[in-house]
């Protein structure tokens, strides 16, 4: 019998260099993230799926490119 794997989800970190609005939390994003990331490593979770958007994305696509980098 194999050991069953621990699997964690994540969805839309929707990071960006942006100020907030409304109940986006733009640039807290990467901080609530470390948390989950540190969660699931004491849970002993092997991989994780992110399911959504990974950034909000900008009208430039360098800056868009940046925020995407911070968040890999």
């Amino acid at each position: 019998m194999t050991t069953p794997r621990r699997i964690g989800l994540v969805a839309d970190v929707q990071y960006a260099d942006l100020d907030d609005r409304e109940e986006a939390r733009f640039r807290s994003s990467l901080d609530r993230l470390e948390g989950v990331l540190a969660r699931f490593a004491a849970a002993g979770v092997e991989r994780v799926v992110q399911l959504g958007d990974v950034i909000e994305g900008h009208d430039d696509a360098a800056e868009s490119a940046r925020d995407l980098d911070r968040v890999l």
